[in-house]
């Protein structure tokens, strides 16, 4: 009957309207006035009702005009009961408006604030130039950078920012999680995408790193080993050349040794002083050759302990 009333249909307009249906009609916007339930369309059919009761006062007559009064009086009570029902209603939904507003406002901040917050925790474009300069860079290029002390030098820059942006996240994280009841589903659902995918990048970046340090560890340490080995080569030739030397010079003495000893037999069989004289300059001077020779086969002896215990 209420749904009825409420959709105009309560009496047709083909047969007369008598005061009891009017009454009826009264009772029935009572019901659905005090009926708490309303769905859509509830208040523009009420007043829809309304309208038509009031349109049928003037076609209906009632027994007394006290009759007539009385429903008229309840009819208005009714109208003013369902204007303040609408103004509670109407003020409800404005409050839950505006709560939700501020809701929404929220969230927003807190998605702006974790926004700021992931950004700063994103390697930045350079940074990531600075990785792919060392991971890419050619293997000369590269040991020229380690030669001067330069490419681990960048990649501990790299390090500093790299931690510094795994700071700058953790934080994110721990503000989302301290948010995430202000967030709404939808800004909580984008926040945490980005939060994801922030750290995969970073995730990526460290990866990055850490193989272009070992990259660089590496290339240092064939370098290393490359100089250690064209070192040894040095050092194994100048032995070469040493002992080569040191074998003339060894020789040279040996065949000073041998001059000396036919100079200082000459010198026992010397037939006239004159020639004896002339012998014995000739072993002076042997001998001061001999001292040189033995004076420097010392020195590269001692050049050739040397040199070997580079080799050790």
């Amino acid at each position: 009957m209420i749904e009825a009333l409420l959709r105009g249909q309560g009496i047709p307009r083909a047969r007369r309207v008598e005061y009891t249906d009017l009454n009826d009609m009264i009772e029935g916007l009572r019901s659905a006035v005090e009926d708490d339930t309303s769905q859509r369309g509830y208040w523009a059919n009420l007043w829809s009702l309304v309208g038509n009761i009031k349109a049928r006062f003037r076609e209906v007559r009632y027994p007394t005009n006290a009759q007539k009064q009385d429903a008229w009086k309840r009819l208005e009570g009714l109208i003013r009961q369902a204007r303040d029902r609408s103004e509670r209603e109407r003020r409800d939904r404005d409050k839950k408006q505006k709560a939700w507003e501020e809701k929404v406002a929220r969230s927003d901040q807190a998605r702006g604030r974790l926004s700021s917050k992931v950004a700063a925790s994103t390697p930045v474009n350079e940074l990531e130039r600075m990785i792919a300069t060392v991971v890419l860079a050619p293997l000369i290029l590269l040991e020229n950078i380690l030669r001067d002390v330069l490419g681990l030098e960048q990649l501990d820059e790299v390090h500093e920012d790299l931690k510094k942006c795994s700071a700058a996240l953790r934080q994110a994280w721990q503000f989302f999680n301290e948010t995430k009841g202000v967030l709404l589903p939808a800004a909580k659902h984008s926040a945490y995408e980005e939060l994801s995918k922030a750290q995969n990048r970073l995730n990526a970046a460290w990866d990055r790193w850490k193989d272009a340090k070992n990259r660089a560890h590496e290339e240092r340490r064939r370098a290393w080993q490359a100089r250690q080995a064209d070192r040894r080569r040095r050092i194994e030739a100048n032995i070469d050349k040493l002992e080569a030397k040191l074998d003339k010079a060894e020789g040279a003495l040996s065949r000073s040794r041998a001059h000396l000893s036919t100079l200082e037999s000459d010198y026992e069989s010397a037939w006239s002083d004159s020639f004896k004289e002339r012998c014995q300059d000739w072993i002076n001077e042997e001998e001061t050759r001999m001292r040189d020779i033995e004076a420097s086969i010392d020195k590269m002896r001692g050049w050739l302990d040397e040199e070997r215990d580079k080799l050790r």
